[in-house]
Parts: structure tokens; sequence; C-alpha cells
């Protein structure tokens, strides 16, 4: 039988981590609002690594959460 083995962002963390922050489009309104804080996100790592299913659990701004 074989082992499982966990589903992984190809590159792994370090490189999901580089592709969110380089990918990551902050909203103009909350620019000039000068909002910040903590974002909460849940999404499905496929098999082949791919991202879908995102989803945010928790935003710091009503209008976008």
């Amino acid at each position: 039988m074989d082992s499982l083995v966990s589903p992984e962002y190809p590159g792994g963390v370090t490189a999901m981590i580089k592709f969110i922050s380089q990918n990551l489009e902050y909203p103009k309104a909350c620019q000039e609002n000068g909002t910040q804080g903590r974002v909460g996100v849940r999404f499905i790592v496929g098999r082949d690594g791919t991202i879908s299913n995102v989803n945010v659990l928790k935003s710091v701004d009503p209008f976008w959460g």
C-alpha cells in the first residue's frame, strides 16, 4: 500500500507565501482609509498543488468580508 502524501503548493509553503505576497491585491478603498489587520482565508490545495475554493473567513473591513 502506498503511503499518503499531503498536497502541497508547488515549491512548498515558502513558495506559496511568495506567490501570495506578489499577487495580493489590496483594495484601493482600504489603502485610502488606512485599513490594516489580519485576514483569515480558507482554500483547497488540489492533488497537483493548485489552489481553489478560496474564501475569506475574517476580514478587517466589512465591505470585503
